[in-house]
């Protein structure tokens, strides 16, 4: 029987199956996925190669059923026909709850209950059932993803005289499928204590599920089990969530618990992926997904605790680019979990000899020491290949390909990537080497190469700097996207058709514009261009250096005596422009609130933006922006507002951080004095969202 897509998901109560009858079937009895709030109760499941399967669920019951390995009937049988034999487990316990179905059926849920397994009676799982080619016999298999909640209960399980001689429970399956497991489940009554009896948990056979636990309370469950008996413990599951790149595999997380007498104890746990066993080692495109997080995964008595990073190999303290903290639910029935504060994330301070001005990991390409996990990089939509020769004709550089059939990018030239889908590369960067207070300059730096796809040789090409598809840009992206660069015919070497393409950005302009809940997660991203090409890139790199900050902005070029900070509107029928126009970008400088501008297009990873000419280089005291009146006004949240010099090159940013406003109003003085911020032109942008401005007025 198979329940899945579409998922069985009562909302708010129970649906009980009375006395199923499962059997004979070569593989799964019963598989259960994507489903919530159901229950078996009584009746048997037999002479199947997996009595029970099950992951991605919640609020599962089993309770009062036998379940049979292969009787003696049914291998008289199988002698008799020759048959293949598939007898691999009774139960078989994938504790994963993510899967998309049983989210969306959970959603308006307040809490997940847990997997819950009583008065299961286990027989006829002996050696015989463990001889097959194909079989691995287990009567409680635990085959589970990475790290999971602590809310699954097992009680009153029994097994007979035919499978006292295998473990009890075996999660070795899972052991080699990932560095961290982190499985543990609440024995209520100790159906699984090896000598029977007291309450506990059963956990991973792994030093970090035991660490912290009192010595001598856990015992290996006897056979090849891969598992502990914890008796009297109560644990409660807690992940951190990081970057997924494979680079990160090299960084462990260290776990510290202060002891009441100034001692500690400390125990280190590994980076792992999710789904890793879905998509294995040869799925490029699978193991670069920027999706894809990694995790470190643990079980907690209570306590207080703190979690670090540092290098596997040289120990020296580290951070895995992001790190987000989750306290599962903990468990329902026992007492003496890690509670909701204990524990504290610990985030490197500032070093300049830890972080060395490089932001960038595997920029050559020539030390990525796999081709097949591309170390930090990863992708949205992109297939990636090392290829030789590199820049200057030695090495390797990485090649991006867009993730579209290949003969019908070639068919359909005009086919540009001007749809919902994003195409990048990316990096997420290490937060902990960027200095919030103070200033610094971040600076790019990369060689791009342009090739046609489909073509049969490789013959640079140029991208077109007149088709916003062709010539890719450079932005670091927290909530709002900050450009550094646009790639140009200024950066293009006619010698040998590779682009030297550079760009600047001051590092406080990246904390200006976003709010403090999103710092921690800065991404690189370079954009992939049209599909008609394929993109090259060596020696990337994107470094940050501190720096002193002037006293005084540097003048550009004099256009016209400076004026002094009076109260006059310079935008007041100045040039304007805008990325797209369904209304004239002249309406906002028009001097009539009543009147806006609007762009045309709002699409996945769309930028709109909107600038106005000054003709000049003047000192700027305010900026106040008025929202359309008439609608819509929620399309202005998280506006970014960039005052250009001369150059066209930001020297202030600020952002709309109010929610909905009807105006908001940007100063640049410092007690009513002016500060000498000069510009030439003001420009306003919006990430995947219509931009409409009913005025626009810059005071100097």
């Amino acid at each position: 029987m198979a329940y899945y897509n579409p998922p069985w998901g009562p909302a708010y109560s129970e649906s009980i199956l009375e006395e199923t009858k499962s059997y004979r079937n070569y593989f799964n009895g019963h598989l259960i996925h994507g489903n919530v709030n159901i229950a078996w109760v009584g009746g048997f499941a037999a002479d199947n190669g997996r009595n029970f399967q099950f992951f991605q669920n919640d609020n599962l019951r089993f309770d009062d059923m036998d379940l049979r390995g292969y009787t003696p009937e049914y291998q008289n049988v199988i002698r008799e026909t020759n048959s293949q034999r598939f007898c691999q487990s009774g139960f078989t316990f994938q504790m994963d709850k993510s899967g998309f179905y049983s989210w969306k059926l959970l959603e308006e849920r307040e809490e997940k209950v847990g997997i819950t397994a009583n008065n299961l009676r286990f027989s006829h799982f002996g050696s015989d059932c463990s001889e097959g080619a194909m079989g691995m016999t287990r009567d409680l298999v635990i085959y589970t993803h990475l790290q999971h909640d602590s809310r699954d209960e097992i009680s009153n399980i029994t097994f007979d005289e035919t499978t006292v001689t295998m473990p009890t429970i075996n999660m070795c399956p899972v052991m080699d499928i990932s560095s961290g497991t982190t499985i543990a489940i609440y024995d209520r009554d100790g159906s699984l204590h090896p000598a029977g009896g007291e309450p506990g948990f059963v956990v991973s056979r792994e030093e970090k599920m035991i660490a912290f636990l009192p010595e001598d309370s856990c015992l290996e469950i006897p056979g090849d089990s891969c598992a502990y008996y914890c008796v009297n413990a109560c644990l409660r599951h807690i992940k951190v969530t990081v970057n997924g790149a494979f680079s990160t595999r090299n960084i462990e997380m260290v776990v510290v618990r202060e002891e009441n007498d100034d001692a500690w104890k400390n125990t280190t746990v590994s980076w792992s992926r999710y789904l890793l066993h879905h998509h294995p080692p040869t799925n490029l495109y699978a193991n670069t997904m920027v999706t894809r997080e990694g995790t470190f995964g643990i079980a907690l008595p209570e306590g207080n605790y703190t979690f670090s990073f540092r290098h596997v190999n040289t120990k020296v303290e580290a951070w895995p680019g992001y790190a987000s903290l989750t306290y599962e639910l903990p468990p329902r029935h026992c007492s003496g979990y890690v509670a909701d504060d204990g524990i504290t994330l610990q985030k490197p301070d500032y070093d300049v000899v830890r972080c060395g001005g490089e932001l960038l990991e595997n920029g050559s390409f020539d030390d990525i020491d796999n081709s097949l996990h591309m170390g930090r990089w990863q992708q949205e939509n992109l297939d990636l290949e090392l290829v030789q020769p590199g820049y200057d004709g030695t090495g390797y550089a990485l090649r991006t390909t867009t993730q579209l059939d290949s003969s019908s990018s070639s068919n359909n030239n005009n086919n540009n990537n001007n749809n919902n889908n994003a195409y990048y590369l990316s990096q997420y960067l290490d937060t902990s080497c960027l200095q919030e207070e103070g200033y610094g300059l971040i600076e790019f730096r990369a060689h791009i190469r342009f090739e046609r796809a489909g073509a049969s040789n490789s013959q640079p090409m140029k991208c077109n700097p007149y088709d916003v598809y062709t010539c890719p840009s450079i932005r670091l992206v927290m909530t709002a996207p900050l450009l550094i660069v646009t790639v140009s015919d200024e950066h293009y070497n006619t010698d040998n058709g590779w682009y030297t393409v550079t760009g600047s950005l001051p590092a406080n302009f990246l904390f200006e514009v976003n709010p403090y809940s999103v710092r921690d997660k800065v991404m690189l991203k370079i954009e992939h261009p049209s599909d008609k090409y394929h993109m090259i890139l060596d020696d990337v790199s994107l470094s940050y250096t501190e720096y002193e900050m002037p006293s005084q902005a540097p003048s550009g070029p004099t256009i016209s005596p400076m004026p002094t900070f009076i109260q006059t509107n310079l935008a007041f029928h100045k040039p304007t422009e805008q990325s797209s126009t369904l209304w004239p970008s002249e309406n906002a400088v028009d001097g009539n609130i009543f009147s806006s501008t609007h762009t045309w297009n709002a699409g996945k990873n769309q930028i709109n933006w909107w600038k106005v000419n000054l003709e000049m280089v003047a000192a700027i005291h305010r900026i106040r922006i008025v929202n359309r009146y008439d609608c819509c006004q929620e399309r202005f949240n998280g506006a970014v507002v960039e005052i250009l010099d001369f150059r066209g090159e930001p020297v202030a940013i600020q952002s709309v951080r109010e929610d909905s406003p009807e105006s908001v109003e940007f100063r640049f003085d410092q007690n009513n004095n002016a500060i000498n911020i000069e510009a030439s032109s003001i420009r306003i942008s919006v990430y995947e969202q219509v931009l409409s401005l009913a005025e626009v007025e810059v005071y100097g």
